[in-house]
């Protein structure tokens, strides 16, 4: 009894990782049969991507033009553009990089027929 009231929650844990692993495995079974739409798909999410990121890269150098990103200018105005507006700008540019090399990655590598192939 005592062995259930300590370890019990882990099924309730269990339930919905195995729904989750069902759901991955039927996606990447799918993935590795459609190769080329599934190229496709990833160009076509890769391209606004790119145009996002170029623009937050324009949006940040007429930033830094206007001084607009030194802490100096954060701390006398306390509108967006501030402190907050530096961030969410490094956060934005972040993301939309890191996504932009994994799209990239996965067109250049083309892991999914081999992950496929290892996990199924």
């Amino acid at each position: 009894m005592a062995f259930m009231a300590l370890f019990g929650w882990i099924v309730l844990l269990m339930i919905p990782a195995f729904y989750i692993g069902m759901v991955l495995e039927a996606v990447l079974t799918w993935a590795a049969a459609h190769v080329l739409l599934f190229n496709g798909i990833i160009v076509l999410l890769l391209a606004p991507n790119l145009l996002i990121l170029w623009a937050l890269l324009k949006l940040r150098a007429k930033w830094k033009g206007e001084g607009k990103l030194k802490a100096s200018y954060a701390r006398r105005d306390p509108t967006l553009k501030g402190f907050l507006g530096r961030f969410i700008l490094f956060c934005g540019l972040a993301w939309e990089f890191f996504v932009v090399i994994a799209f990239l990655a996965i067109l250049i590598f083309q892991p999914i027929p081999r992950l496929a192939a290892l996990l199924l």
